[in-house]
């Protein structure tokens, strides 16, 4: 599995699309349209935001996890539950 679009990662609503912009190049990552689906504008607009957001969250939930983590590998068993929780989201985000 590869990586993620490189690049500062966009919404831009009038589009409906989510726009990786890497060394001046543009790269679609995503279109969020789903008015056939019954989600309306509000919500598609949540959504692409999100997706957006999606290299800032992983790049702070692997600084956090990296920092938090081995507090918690043998102290506190709420915080490594959280930290295997976080371990399976980052996979999940990179396809695993």
């Amino acid at each position: 599995m590869s990586d993620i679009s490189p690049g500062e990662w966009e919404y831009h609503p009038e589009t409906e699309s989510v726009i990786a912009t890497c060394e001046g190049e543009r790269v679609n990552v995503a279109n969020v349209s789903l008015y056939e689906t019954g989600i309306d504008l509000e919500q598609t607009n949540a959504n692409g935001y999100a997706i957006a957001a999606l290299p800032d969250v992983l790049a702070a939930l692997i600084g956090l996890l990296s920092v938090s983590e081995p507090l918690h590998r043998s102290a506190d068993e709420v915080g490594w539950s959280q930290c295997c929780a976080a371990r399976a989201a980052i996979a999940k985000a990179k396809g695993g």
